[in-house]
């Protein structure tokens, strides 16, 4: 299992996180307000499905 950086535009991150069977989660974090889209990929048959959203945001002490 191993979490990375994956690719980065003007307005998003993408974190890449890739479990022990091979199958890998995508969180899409926008830059602006922190919306993150959830998307899980298995390498066979190729599947890719949308697995929700979070606001990354909620989940951050902003040093309150």
């Amino acid at each position: 299992m191993y979490l990375e950086m994956g690719e980065e535009n003007d307005s998003a991150y993408e974190v890449v996180f890739r479990s022990y069977t091979g199958a890998t989660v995508h969180f899409y974090v926008e830059k602006r307000g922190g919306h993150t889209r959830i998307v899980e990929k298995a390498p066979m048959p190729g599947l890719e499905t949308e697995a929700g959203s979070i606001e990354l945001l909620d989940y951050l002490d902003e040093g309150k």
